[in-house]
């Protein structure tokens, strides 16, 4: 039997626990949404950009496609790099630079420099989620770790939403430069702010090196340096559907404002305020993943994203369809988008990765998934860009746009069938979900 004083340090060790895991989670949910105000903002602008600037199709899904190939050049090396020199230099790097690289952006004219500098600002993004994954790891283990993807997986949903809120109103009021300027002087902002505020693990804010002493501990994953992150076979499979996954989808990020506009007739703002249901129903549906995960102490895994992306699949198909005969119903098909599509995204992007290669190597390998993501999505960019380009000269504007959606769930089924297939999902050894208590430490 504890002593009262044995049992006294444990409240409090479980209650100090408790309380920096919500600071933790909350201060990463507003510096990594802050990144996306840097990054997506194009989605927004590009149409006054293409407009003003004289830019086509073609060359704006070569700058998408430079920003994406740069960016997964970045989650590559960076990832190794958060797990070697630790994240906070990383991340407060990539906030200053990106912000920068925003400025510079502004005052360009023409395409020439575009596709550099905007490929320049990738690289330095991806300085921002390996090192996220990494800080989670440290703060949230076994099942917490999938009850905090989700929560996560909202800030850069959310972050995203309101880049296109921001940035479309910016564009309309003030012109396309004012959607790079006032996002950077944001980023610039947080990067103080992540520098003062954040702990990258309990040891910094005086607590335990334990997760928890309340936290059921499960089997470590052997971690044998990156080679062994490298030769990882599970993790590679969940990297190539990862890349399958991320084609459709952010071709849904980078084009819906820009579709909402060339074919409802809508401006800049009312398109990018009509997008928004997207991210909303991005956020319902990571917060439904995080409630459910907290509340039964489970991992989701394979059940929940195969499931999630064939229904997303079926709703990008007809998506169009809606759009063009029921315009009315295009944000209740919005939301159902985003409902099913961030969920299995942000699964694959962080729990996943690190229940493969555990907490030492959960940056590196997160680097890798994601990585992998951002050549999918550097091919779609470019892809998309130059399918419209290419039927719109023969079959017109509407077709190009119909034809680039019935494209894009060709790699949501392929992600589906990729995961059933190598079971990269599944987690051997542990239990799915146990109907217990709500961990007492849990955010």
């Amino acid at each position: 039997m504890s002593s009262p004083r044995q049992s006294t340090y444990s409240e409090d060790v479980r209650a100090a626990f408790s309380h920096w895991r919500r600071r933790t989670l909350a201060l990463l949910w507003v510096v990594y949404a802050g990144y996306y105000l840097c990054r997506v903002n194009l989605a927004a602008a590009q149409g006054d950009v293409a407009a003003r600037e004289g830019i086509t199709k073609r060359q704006l899904g070569t700058i998408l496609a430079c920003m994406k190939v740069c960016y997964a050049i970045g989650q590559f090396v960076n990832g190794a790099l958060a797990d070697r020199f630790g994240p906070r230099v990383l991340v407060t790097a990539g906030l200053v630079v990106s912000g920068l690289l925003n400025m510079v952006f502004a005052h360009l004219n023409g395409f020439r420099w575009m596709p550099a500098v905007w490929g320049a600002n990738g690289y330095f993004q991806a300085c921002g989620w390996t090192s996220v994954v990494h800080i989670i790891a440290n703060w949230f283990p076994g099942h917490l770790g999938e009850m905090a993807s989700g929560v996560i997986g909202t800030s850069y949903i959310l972050g995203g939403g309101f880049s296109w809120l921001l940035a479309g109103r910016l564009t309309e009021s003030h012109g396309w430069r004012y959607a790079f300027w006032v996002p950077a002087w944001t980023c610039l902002g947080l990067a103080v702010l992540f520098l003062t505020t954040v702990r990258v693990r309990p040891e910094e804010a005086g607590l335990p090196s334990e997760s928890s002493p309340d936290v059921p501990r499960e089997p470590e994953v052997e971690h044998n340096g990156w080679l062994s992150v490298l030769a990882n076979r599970r993790l590679w499979a969940l990297a190539i559907a990862n890349a399958a996954l991320i084609y459709g989808y952010h071709g849904l990020l980078d084009w819906t404002p820009h579709y909402l506009s060339d074919v409802g007739g809508l401006s800049a703002e009312a398109a990018s305020r009509r997008a928004f249901f997207m991210p909303l129903g991005g956020a319902i549906g990571c917060t439904a993943i995080a409630a459910f995960s907290r509340a039964y102490a489970c991992r989701l895994g394979l059940k929940a994203v195969v499931p999630l992306m064939l229904a997303l699949a079926a709703l990008t198909f007809l998506f169009p369809t809606v759009v063009e005969n029921a315009p009315g119903l295009a944000p209740l098909m919005l939301l159902a988008l985003g409902i099913f599509s961030s969920p299995p995204a942000s699964l694959i992007a962080c729990a996943m990765p690190a229940d493969i290669a555990g907490k030492q190597g959960a940056g590196q390998a997160a680097g890798i998934v994601d990585a992998m993501a951002y050549v999918g999505s550097a091919l779609s960019g470019w892809s998309s860009g130059r399918i419209m380009s290419t039927v719109a000269q023969t079959r017109g504007q509407t077709a190009a746009w119909r034809t680039v959606w019935r494209i894009w769930p060709m790699g949501m089924v392929l992600a589906a069938i990729l995961i059933v297939l190598s079971r990269c999902g599944e987690q051997p050894g542990r239990a799915s979900c146990p109907h217990g208590e709500i961990p007492p430490d849990a955010p």
